[in-house]
């Protein structure tokens, strides 16, 4: 492990760059935080229908 340390503490980041990635980063994961949020409603209707809670008329427009 101290050899991996090593290693890597020879190289340098600009912050310009890791301001960069970071700022990526977030934008992927809350991209990807709002679809899953997504899909989970989606299942929840679907589920909600197959069950017979909700009507055509209620699951349709919601669907869309």
């Amino acid at each position: 492990m101290e050899l991996i340390k090593d290693e890597i503490s020879i190289f340098t980041m600009l912050p310009q760059f890791r301001d960069w990635a970071l700022e990526v980063l977030r934008e992927s994961h809350k991209d990807e935080t709002i679809y899953k949020d997504i899909e989970n409603q989606l299942n929840s209707l679907v589920d909600m229908k197959l069950k017979g809670q909700i009507t055509d008329d209620e699951y349709n427009p919601k669907r869309e």
